[in-house]
Parts: C-alpha cells; structure tokens; sequence
C-alpha cells in the first residue's frame, strides 16, 4: 500500500512538473510578444522545472523534487505578491491553494500545514505592510492594457486544470484505500468463515472421538 502510495505521488509530481514546463513556457512566451510584466518570472519558472524534472526522472524519487517545487513556487509567489495587481492578486492566491494542496499530497499532513501557514502568513504581512506605507509595491499595469486580462485569463485556465488534476488524485486515492479497506475485509470474512468451518470440524471430530470412547468405555 505504501509503495504503491509513493508510486503515486512519483506520478504526481512529474506530471505537475511536466504540465508546470510546459505552461510557463507558454505563458512566458506569451509576455515575450505581448511584452508582459511576467516574462522573467515565467521564463525562471520553466528554467527550474526543466532542471528539476531532469533530476526527478534520473533519480526517480518524488521527495527532493517536491520540496524545490513548492521552496520555488513560495518564492515566484512571494515575488509576485510585492507587486501591485490590477486583480487584487486573486491569482496568487488561487496559486497558493494549489500548491498548499501539492504540497499535502506529496510531502505530508505537517508540511502541508507548515507550508500554507507560511503563505498565508506572507500574504498577511506584506498586505498590512502595503497598506500601512512600510513598503511600496511595485506598480501595475494599466488596468485597461488587454495583455493584463490576457494573462490573468491563462493563469485561471492553468490554475483551473492544476485544482482539477490534484483533486482528481486525491479522489482517485481516496477511492482506490476505500477499495483496498473493503478488499482487506472481504479478506478477513473469508478467513473468518474459513476458521469457523475448521472449528466445527474439529468440535465434530471430537465430539464423534468423545462417543467412541464412551461406548468402548461402557
């Protein structure tokens, strides 16, 4: 069960890997000929998954790759978050949840909780902090520049179809322990039934031995 669990979250984390290259690539490209405000963080994005997925199919372990996923993603996060947005940062938050959820499924319950404390703590700090004038951030685009809404519409997409694939997983494992559980239990029955049967057998037997010896007996 454990291993096939690992063997999963092995699957996981290169999918989400493969499927993060791929789409910073594209966003990346995207603000190249829009001339967008995310080119270097896009293009530093697929630079790291590239090397990370490199290192993750050599080494075939899901753990070191995880935790440079999300250390990178906090980062490209916390980076974002120190610029203004024309959409409140809805989609540096939507990030945050994702990667709070890659984050449970590979990596643990603690880490999980450690590492969306951490996100939720950063996204806190520096929105008092903006607001209170301690720090300035970084201005905007025009709110009414097209590429802004063409960039804010690829995030949602990818950020949809990112929520989408780690809840399925979760389903799809959920679903898979309720199958082992109820598989180990029909197990258990028909050991049981087994063993009863045997028991009876035997109660037979002596009880027939019990007799014999009786009648020699009398």
């Amino acid at each position: 069960m454990d291993k096939s669990f690992d063997l999963v979250k092995y699957n996981v984390t290169r999918n989400v890997f493969i499927f993060t290259c791929s789409a910073m690539f594209i966003l990346a490209l995207e603000n190249f000929i829009t001339d967008g405000s995310n080119f270097i963080t896009a293009l530093i994005a697929v630079i790291f998954s590239g090397s990370v997925l490199i290192y993750l199919l050599k080494s075939k372990s899901y753990y070191i790759p995880a935790i440079i996923a999300i250390i990178l993603a906090f980062g490209l996060n916390f980076s974002n978050l120190l610029r203004a947005s024309n959409f409140e940062n809805y989609i540096d938050l939507f990030w945050l949840i994702n990667l709070s959820l890659f984050a449970y499924f590979t990596l643990g319950k603690i880490i999980g909780h450690i590492y969306l404390f951490v996100n939720l703590s950063s996204v806190l700090i520096i929105t008092i902090m903006s607001k209170m004038g301690v720090i300035n951030l970084v201005p905007a685009s025009n709110v009414y520049d097209v590429n802004a809404y063409i960039d804010l519409i690829f995030n949602v997409v990818i950020c949809t179809l990112f929520f989408g694939y780690l809840v399925s997983q979760f389903l799809k494992q959920t679903e898979n322990a309720k199958n082992e559980t109820v598989k180990s239990n029909l197990e258990l029955q028909k050991q049981y039934n087994e063993k009863s049967i045997m028991l009876k057998e035997i109660h037979h037997r002596v009880k027939n031995n019990l007799q014999v010896i009786t009648s020699l007996l009398r």
